[in-house]
């Protein structure tokens, strides 16, 4: 597109108004290592590994199809954290745009009197986390080092477990005053998937190794909010869960190109509780979308924000954008659609709508949704070479 044409298709400059019913509400952004939509048992017909948080589900607002814009927690922190994915050949912490001015929602919420903190329970300095929250100035960052009985709780591999670092975190955020805005990263969902040795015998799991710890994850989140039902800060918190990807799959379906991208989403307010019961949201959503939808629901005030996000979610995978807006599935080689899937009548994505006879009618949709795709992307290239990932 020539730059006034772009403009017309997609602005990346947001203005976002205030929702009104949580305005200056805290928020605690729960970011569930590998949490794919397959293990959680809300979206699967109960069959899952998840029951404290399908219980959540029951009285919180759910989408239905969330996806993440990466397959790494490299390129998930980011798109999650500050809007940015990793529609690149590599990922964008360590890519040549690194150092561009880029804002985090931490940095959106501050502007308006926020504490803003982020916890991972991994080493200092793993993939350059630490770095990324103090360029985005997303808050204060809390590391491995900074766990008062790291000796002692230390998994051997990658950081501390979920159960006694969610404990630590809620202790924490406890005593900050408020309102405050923290984003927690849990780990003990990653591979090699090793349980704390006081929990071996309590988590079946199921076929695969992930099985079990996702079951320990969702224990840890149960005793986490038990904790903080305690605290004065609780019934004035809205909390997000999400994953920072999906993980291996048993379900064919999971396993498809699209299904593998699929990541549970969830807004749970508990007072007043606003959802009696679950609230569906079927729009297509994504990592980068968070950022504005987190600063829409609590902001005071009206506050321009830079961000990527449409009505379309997308990945940049083995050369291929993948662009979804559910029930819609498009290929796209940054030349010409390479396949387009309709998910409703073809959930496997077996039948390639540009090379069978049912294009015809899907044809208007699939061009609609792939130029603002362009848009999109020509959007996110430009701001990045010219260094204009700021609003």
């Amino acid at each position: 597109f020539t730059s006034e044409e772009l403009n017309q298709h997609f602005n990346p400059i947001k203005h976002i108004q205030p929702l009104g019913k949580s305005n200056g509400k805290n928020v605690v952004l729960i970011i569930v290592e590998s949490l794919g939509k397959e293990y959680v048992g809300f979206y699967n017909n109960g069959k899952g590994y998840t029951p404290f948080l399908d219980s959540l589900m029951q009285h919180s607002l759910v989408y239905q199809h969330a996806y993440a814009n990466g397959k790494r927690s490299i390129e998930g922190i980011p798109a999650i954290v500050a809007g940015m994915p990793s529609w690149l050949t590599g990922d964008y912490i360590n890519s040549y745009y690194q150092t561009n001015l880029l804002h985090s929602t931490g940095y959106y919420l501050q502007q308006q009197g926020y504490d803003a903190s982020f916890y991972h329970g991994g080493k200092n300095g793993t993939m350059s986390f630490d770095r990324f929250v103090a360029q985005t100035q997303a808050g204060n960052y809390f590391g491995l080092n900074q766990y008062p009985q790291k000796k002692e709780d230390f998994d051997g591999n990658w950081g501390i477990p979920d159960r006694p670092y969610l404990s630590y975190v809620n202790k924490e955020i406890s005593t900050v005053k408020q309102p405050f805005f923290t984003t927690v990263f849990t780990l003990s969902s990653h591979h090699p998937y090793q349980l704390p040795a006081d929990a071996k015998n309590k988590y079946l799991g199921g076929p695969l190794p992930i099985h079990a710890t996702i079951q320990y994850a969702d224990d840890a989140l149960r005793n986490f909010f038990a904790l903080a039902a305690k605290q004065d800060w609780y019934n004035n918190t809205v909390f997000v869960i999400t994953a920072d990807h999906s993980s291996e799959n048993t379900l064919p379906y999971y396993q498809t190109m699209q299904g593998k991208y699929e990541i549970p989403l969830v807004v749970f307010e508990p007072k007043p509780t606003l959802y009696k019961n679950a609230e569906l949201n079927t729009t297509t959503i994504d990592h980068i979308s968070i950022m504005p939808l987190v600063v829409s629901m609590v902001t005071k005030q009206a506050v321009p924000v830079f961000s990527l996000s449409s009505d379309v979610a997308i990945q940049f995978d083995g050369g291929l954008y993948q662009i979804i807006k559910y029930p819609y599935v498009v290929h796209f080689d940054g030349e010409e659609i390479v396949a387009s899937y309709d998910l409703l009548s073809d959930s496997l994505m077996q039948t390639n709508l540009q090379t069978s006879k049912q294009i015809g009618a899907h044809q208007p949709t699939i061009d609609s949704i792939l130029t603002r795709a362009k848009a999109v992307i020509q959007t996110y290239n430009n701001s990045l070479i010219h260094n204009k990932t700021h609003e």
